[in-house]
């Protein structure tokens, strides 16, 4: 992902580019003007040891800084690739669990305590943007269309 910088809000033409990749976004101390500034930071070479290039950037308010400093970190190739993997994670206990639950359907209306079910008996891995239970408490029951589209909606959000 790319990222056009400007100097001044008014200004016509960008100052720079800035390849969103390999990054972590870093708040900093408060500068002289009250602006609330936070810094992309590219780390140090492997190959020379050296550090990168790193940018300053300022928002006019905490509000806007906390919005750009989610929108970085939701921009990254890494964390695309960790959404991805995540989804395709879920479809795959998706496709097991639909799979487990037809073979087994009869074995599994017997069980009475929740705690002997197989779902729970895995270690599920945790992720914010993935409500595992609904308003009475209940595992969903997630299609694949329902998982793009929920993930797709936290995607559009950082970008907004």
């Amino acid at each position: 992902n790319l990222l056009f910088y400007y100097n001044q809000r008014n200004d016509r033409e960008p100052t720079g580019l800035i390849i969103l990749d390999g990054y972590r976004v870093e708040i900093i101390e408060c500068l002289a003007d009250d602006r609330f500034p936070f810094k992309i930071d590219f780390g140090i070479s492997r190959i020379t040891g050296k550090p990168l290039k790193s940018y300053i950037m300022s928002a006019d308010n905490h509000l806007d800084m906390e919005k750009w400093i989610k929108a970085l970190s939701c921009a990254s190739y890494d964390y695309l690739k960790m959404v991805v993997s995540e989804l395709e994670h879920r479809l795959g206990e998706l496709d097991q669990n639909g799979k487990t639950n037809n073979d087994n359907d009869d074995h599994s209306k017997s069980l009475s305590s929740p705690i002997l079910s197989s779902n729970d008996s895995k270690q599920q891995r945790f992720n914010p943007f993935d409500e595992r239970l609904d308003d009475n408490g209940d595992q969903e029951q997630l299609t694949f269309a329902d998982l793009h589209e929920r993930y797709g909606q936290q995607i559009r959000k950082c970008f907004q």
